[in-house]
């Protein structure tokens, strides 16, 4: 699953995300295809915006595209849900009594997920001291995606999900983050929650760009599409890698218990098959027995019968 408050990157990141890996001769080994032909269109139209230099507009209504991961012979599904910002500030922020449909279904979807990709915008984090900061986007990424990572690990095998941080729009950043020495400093300086409760099962920390970005000669940033990407495919390798090595694990487990269920069964068999041998041989010795005892009885009333007859 991917998840972001809005306006984080995720479905910029998306779209380039599918662009990588929907045909078959891609560079990852991983291919990806989306479930409904509606879901494949949304992506196209998105990559000819972007590639005419638009980016895409705001989200309105909450939307759901699901697609098919192959990945090592094993199949995988991952959701992309993308939702105004004020799902998910109800969703994560709000009363968990009065959640409406929109944040039970983002919900629900963060409970039946395998791995996560979180997507943090690091605008947001450089722009919280300053007096015009918008509120509601600071406590959403610092609060609100803690808050839901807390959720995800409170359920049954949360603590086992893969999650990986992806830090989005970082060519536009390089040089700020930096400033901090490294990435990871700089998730730890804005981030520190958000860290400690996704540290159970963490992938890593990713610098992702998914397009470069150009001033116009208006002076307004737009996408260039044809730009080279960094980090878009590997946050989801390594979370693929983590589930992968985790239903390895569970089908050799499954594989080894069959073959002590199997050993045990034939232990069984075997002793209840010789005790049925051993009854057997103790049956024939019985009945030899019986028939030996028979037999000499016979005898000896034969030879005292014989003997009575002499001795007349």
């Amino acid at each position: 699953m991917v998840l972001g408050r809005t306006r984080s990157g995720k479905t910029v990141f998306m779209a380039r995300l599918y662009h990588a890996l929907w045909r078959h001769d891609n560079k990852f080994q991983i291919v990806m295809k989306a479930h409904t032909g509606e879901g494949h269109n949304f992506y196209a139209a998105m990559w000819a915006d972007l590639s005419a230099g638009r980016w895409p507009g705001a989200t309105t209504a909450n939307k759901q595209h699901a697609f098919t991961l192959s990945f090592r012979d094993q199949m995988f599904t991952l959701v992309m849900c993308d939702y105004p910002g004020e799902v998910f500030s109800r969703a994560f922020m709000g009363d968990a009594s009065s959640l409406g449909p929109a944040e039970q279904e983002l919900l629900g979807n963060l409970q039946r997920a395998e791995a996560l990709l979180v997507c943090v915008d690091p605008a947001v984090a450089f722009n919280s001291s300053r007096p015009d900061a918008k509120y509601q986007e600071t406590t959403d990424q610092d609060f609100g995606l803690a808050e839901a990572l807390r959720q995800l690990r409170l359920q049954p095998g949360g603590s086992q999900v893969p999650v990986a941080l992806v830090v989005t729009k970082c060519d536009a950043y390089t040089h700020a983050i930096k400033s901090f020495g490294s990435l990871d400093a700089f998730v730890e300086h804005f981030y520190p929650n958000l860290l400690q409760v996704s540290s159970s099962n963490r992938c890593g920390v990713f610098p992702a760009s998914a397009v470069k970005v150009r001033r116009s000669v208006t002076a307004s940033n737009r996408p260039d599409w044809s730009g080279n990407y960094r980090f878009v495919v590997e946050p989801l390798k390594a979370c693929l890698v983590r589930i992968w090595k985790r239903r390895e694990q569970a089908e050799k487990a499954e594989i080894e218990a069959r073959k002590r269920e199997n050993t045990i069964r034939q232990e069984h068999e075997a002793e209840a098959t010789e005790r049925k041998e051993k009854w057997k041989v103790r049956l024939v010795i019985v009945i030899s027995v019986a028939f030996a005892v028979l037999a000499i009885g016979g005898l000896l009333l034969f030879f005292v019968k014989n003997n009575s007859d002499v001795v007349r």
